[in-house]
């Protein structure tokens, strides 16, 4: 999973507690870095998703946008389905919303 959080001085326990609420976090984040071995802001995190019997695919999938704090941030995954930001419907994304 990559995570990116607006405040590159947050604190990487906050994250990892989200994530925990979520998700089992199997390696704790490392900073990604760029082909200069810059840091890009993000944070990839390795997890395993929990199960949600009531999910029509049977998995929990954490937001994909969150605040910690007064900082925003958002984490994307392979195979994460569409979630609308703006009713919290599956299917859509906010800007196809037609709520």
């Amino acid at each position: 999973m990559t995570v990116h959080v607006y405040n590159p001085h947050g604190n990487i326990q906050d994250l990892t507690t989200f994530l925990r609420h979520h998700c089992t976090v199997t390696r704790e984040p490392s900073c990604n870095l760029d082909i200069d071995g810059i840091w890009d802001g993000k944070w990839t995190v390795m997890v395993k998703l929990k199960e949600d019997p009531a999910a029509p695919d049977r998995i929990h999938h954490p937001p994909s946008s969150f605040s910690l704090g007064l900082d925003p941030g958002y984490l994307y995954y392979r195979r994460q389905p569409k979630l609308c930001n703006k009713c919290s419907k599956p299917g859509h994304t906010a800007k196809d919303c037609t709520v």
